[in-house]
């Protein structure tokens, strides 16, 4: 079983890790299994009286058969899923309750042979059924699963989940999305790479969010301060936010302040967000967002955008998706929230059909047929390239699954890989895509995955990944990708206005293991290793026509490669107490020159950039 957090209405967040318990027993013939989930885990509008309304779901999913089953009968995937839920009413007396988990941790630092002792509080208040208020005092997350390893090379940030619990537990007001993977609060910036100097990141002195839960009002606040780093001031948050139901309208208004004194920085950011339901199949939602940023230069950056968007699902099996959005080339969110990308006028449609028994002989029994199509430019009118996908999904009767898609990408101008020096521009692009699930048996499952398409100028890529797991019982998992990619004309910003063209060879490794022998003891292990070889083919550079110039003088190769490993242990001392021992390694080589996959792979992995051991007891009371 897993437990998960929900927003807006098919939004699923799995790494929430809420207080509830769980069993299962087997019967002969039968099966039974019994939750436990504590009235506090629930918010409850501001009503002097006994009882509520709440509605339920419950699933099951068969790995054996892949398929789910589920009272009420809804897709998980429908746009109003958790408005179709089925009601039922709560008897509830009113709990005020208070919660505190002190901490101490000890860290060990082989590289440098420090040792750091941290202690801390984390503190849950309930002082009514309606508000909740959870502070933490010089937190610590030295226990929670490490991020995925990434080698970027784009000029776009990578995007990453919250994992921190406490930033995770009671965030749903708060999530406010949108087009480019936009959050308005990204919280992963709280604690993130400080503005200057080595570190990889920063601590938090302190944190603190206040809910309230009305009939028709919501409202919360979210406060972080960083402790300073080595070489930079730790920054402050300040979020706010408000949310108004009246009947088949939800609306919302959101500001956020960020203040970074290392770059005398102070950004605010307005939002104003709404969803209407025109009937339970038709939505339609949007929102405006306004950004100033105070700077020391001779002017202080002030945008605006605003997205508007429509779902229809005409029936459970046929919808269509409609989204506009414009965002302002000064539009500044990335300082609290994330965005992949403003500057950015764009045009979406998607639409998708379901069709149940179409009975393709053994190949099909169910499937899906998906379109989209995206048109894009910036604020400056560059045609920025156009996209078309159509993607076929099918389920045998073996319950195999498999799809095939068809990409194309039109010619036009890419406006980001230089960084500010200059457009550049590309020819059009086909890409096949497929990927194929073998029908699971009860400890085996297995993902195939490849593509094939031009890249570059005139080049071609070629990517596969193997995704095996394996399930042994519940206490016992297996999860492994290996993932290769080759590409002939792989381009990237190399500096100034210049570009390389390089023949890529990329393998990724990674494999995770959970083991739970007992509901007191757990283990998780998480070992990451990417490798980059690139052979230089031509110098490219920018011109004023965007076209570029290829150049003479030929371009150096070079390779670099990453290895990272997590090993987490976890006790539980008694409900909500637990103790950590958690074992952290990771590595990173560079080279000017071309070298084989297999020698980064050992290089990184011998490299000994980061290793650490932390011991962390955490009590509750």
């Amino acid at each position: 079983m897993q437990d998960s957090a929900w927003s807006g209405e098919n939004v699923e967040s799995i790494d929430w890790d809420g207080d509830w318990e769980r069993a299962v027993a087997d019967h002969e013939g039968f099966w039974v299994s019994e939750l436990f989930i504590p009235w506090s885990q629930f918010s409850y509008t501001d009503r002097n009286q006994a009882s509520n309304t709440g509605s339920f779901y419950f699933s099951r999913w068969n790995f054996e058969v892949g398929n789910r089953y589920s009272y009420p009968a809804i897709d998980r995937s429908q746009q109003s899923f958790i408005s179709r839920f089925a009601a039922f009413n709560i008897e509830y007396r009113p709990e005020r309750r208070i919660d505190w988990f002190p901490y101490a941790r000890a860290s060990y630092d082989s590289v440098d042979g420090n040792t750091t002792y941290r202690t801390g509080m984390d503190v849950f208040w309930r002082p009514t059924n309606a508000q909740r208020l959870n502070i933490a005092l010089n937190p610590d997350y030295g226990q929670v699963e490490s991020d995925d390893l990434v080698v970027n090379f784009s000029a776009i940030e990578v995007f990453f989940e919250e994992r921190r619990p406490f930033f995770i537990e009671g965030q749903d007001l708060f999530e406010v999305r949108g087009p480019e993977t936009l959050r308005v609060i990204h919280t992963p910036r709280i604690g993130g790479e400080p503005d200057a100097g080595p570190d990889l990141g920063t601590d938090v002195e302190a944190a603190a969010r206040y809910s309230y839960t009305g009939n028709n009002i919501d409202f919360g606040l979210l406060a972080a301060l960083e402790d300073d780093a080595r070489n930079s001031q730790g920054r402050d948050y300040l979020a706010g936010r408000a949310r108004y139901r009246w009947q088949n309208l939800l609306a919302g208004v959101t500001h956020s302040r960020t203040e970074r004194p290392q770059i005398n920085r102070i950004a605010d950011v307005s939002v104003f967000d709404f969803q209407y339901d025109l009937t339970d199949r038709l939505l339609v939602n949007g929102l405006w967002l306004y950004s100033n940023v105070s700077t020391p230069g001779p002017s202080d950056p002030s945008d605006s955008g605003w997205v508007l968007s429509s779902q229809w699902e005409v029936n459970p099996r046929w919808t269509h998706e409609l989204t506009l959005f414009d965002y302002g080339d000064e539009l500044e969110l990335n300082d609290l929230g994330y965005v992949k990308r403003v500057n950015r006028e764009q045009f979406e449609y998607e639409t998708g059909w379901e069709l149940p028994g179409v009975s393709l002989s053994r190949f099909a029994e169910d499937a899906e047929v998906s379109f989209e199509y995206q048109w894009k430019t910036n604020q400056q009118g560059d045609s920025l390239p156009r996209e078309w996908a159509t993607v076929f999904e099918a389920t045998t009767a073996g319950n195999a699954r498999w799809n095939v898609g068809y990409e194309y990408v039109s010619d036009g101008i890419d406006d980001l890989i230089t960084e500010g020096q200059g457009n550049v521009w590309f020819p059009s692009t086909t890409t096949l895509v497929m990927a194929y699930e073998a029908a699971p048996t009860s400890i085996f499952r297995l993902g195939l995955e490849f593509e094939a398409g031009e890249s570059g100028y005139s080049g071609q890529r070629t990517a596969f990944a193997l995704l095996p797991s394996i399930q042994i019982g519940e206490s016992l998992q297996f999860d492994l990708e290996l993932a290769y990619e080759l590409n002939d004309s792989w381009v990237i910003w190399t500096e100034d206005n210049g570009l390389g063209e390089y023949d890529l060879e990329e393998l990724s490794l990674a494999a995770n293991v959970y083991y739970s022998p007992s509901t007191r003891h757990e283990i998780r292990l998480k070992v990451e290793s990417t490798a980059v070889n690139a052979k230089g083919i031509a110098g490219l550079e920018a011109s004023h026509n965007s076209y570029p110039v290829f150049l003479a003088d030929a371009i150096e190769d070079f390779s670099e490669s990453a290895f990272a490993v997590q090993l987490r242990y976890r006790y539980e001392l008694s409900a909500l107490s637990e103790a950590f021992i958690v074992y952290s390694r990771g590595g990173e080589f560079e080279s000017d020159e071309s070298n084989p996959i297999n020698k980064l792979l050992s290089e990184a992995t011998n490299a000994r950039d980061d290793e650490t051991l932390l011991f962390k007891i955490k009590l509750h009371f």
